[in-house]
């Protein structure tokens, strides 16, 4: 098939590293060129977003898949119009929008402020338009590739406390009592999963990805086992959890504000991908993908260099 990503930061590059082993043929969608796109020899369209550009550069795909992570209005603003584009084309009718998300099916009013304000707008539009252009949104979690240092990923380091790991400083944040559960699953394996399921027709609502579930207890004991040496680990109450939210907001900046909301998940249910949900999926639709989990990730980290 020909599929455009839409997108070139973190999360995009598993995805056009994938893509081309699964047959596909792939398309970026960016403003600007990138390096490493051309490296892989993938090709690069150059557009503004707009409806008009995008219909033209989407005129001869099957698919568009979003990897955007925009803030505020422009994170809406360029689904709609990639929505509208599929709309308007002959051939690409089918989306994902860019979610990649904990379980907003199970617990929407768990979801972060951040997150409902740019994805639920899209969300709306896609059940709106019916069956014009068919869609899925897929949850998994966290990327368990976060379980390994700068270096060995492509995801940049979250900090104030928004993912508990600081290899850095080797802190550990503890949520709570650290008993909350969390699913996590490889970016890696997601974007196997999504190339899988372009050979699908039988789509649903909501596409659940399940590598492993563990508690933050949990994973802090596989990382003291497996890093080696002394962590210092630094227990964070909810109600200082909340006090982060509330300054984060008076400071003003979306960084803090995004990573203080995703420190509240770690209290709650939101993180835990529907397992039974996740397994009947699997087999449905991906029974030659093996989802790997944690020990699996740092196993293959220990046996090779470079980004997992």
């Amino acid at each position: 098939m020909r599929i455009a990503i839409a997108g070139a930061g973190d999360l995009s590059r598993y995805f056009y590293e994938e893509f081309p082993r699964h047959g596909h043929h792939t398309i970026a969608l960016t403003r600007t060129p990138k390096g490493f796109l051309s490296a892989l020899s993938i090709e690069q369209r150059l557009t503004d977003y707009s409806v008009h550009d995008l219909t033209e550069k989407l005129s001869d795909c099957d698919a568009v898949i979003s990897t955007i992570a925009a803030s505020g209005p422009d994170h809406v603003a360029v689904h709609l119009a990639l929505l509208e584009a599929c709309k308007r084309t002959p051939r690409c009718k089918r989306m994902i929008p860019s979610e990649w998300t904990g379980n907003v099916e199970r617990h929407p009013e768990q979801e972060p402020r951040y997150m409902h304000e740019t994805r639920e707008p899209i969300r709306a539009a896609l059940r709106a338009q019916k069956n014009a252009v068919q869609w899925t949104i897929f949850l998994n979690g966290w990327f368990s590739e976060y379980v390994l240092p700068a270096g060995r990923r492509y995801f940049g380091d979250l900090e104030d406390g928004g993912w508990p790991v600081d290899f850095a400083k080797r802190v550990f944040t503890l949520y709570g009592d650290g008993r909350a559960p969390v699913t996590l699953t490889s970016a890696r394996d997601t974007a196997r999963a999504v190339a899988k399921l372009m050979e699908r027709e039988d789509w649903e609502e909501f596409t659940h990805l399940a590598g492993e579930t563990v508690t933050w207890v949990d994973l802090l004991g596989i990382v003291q086992r497996r890093s080696g040496g002394e962590w210092e680990v630094v227990g964070r109450s909810y109600e200082d959890a909340v006090r982060q939210v509330e300054e984060a907001e008076k400071d003003g900046k979306i960084g803090k504000k995004v990573n203080a909301q995703l420190q509240l998940l770690g209290y709650s249910d939101f993180n835990r991908v529907e397992v039974e949900k996740a397994k009947r999926q699997r087999e449905a639709y991906f029974p030659d993908l093996h989802f790997r989990g944690v020990e699996e990730i740092l196993d293959e980290a220990g046996s090779r260099g470079g980004v997992i």
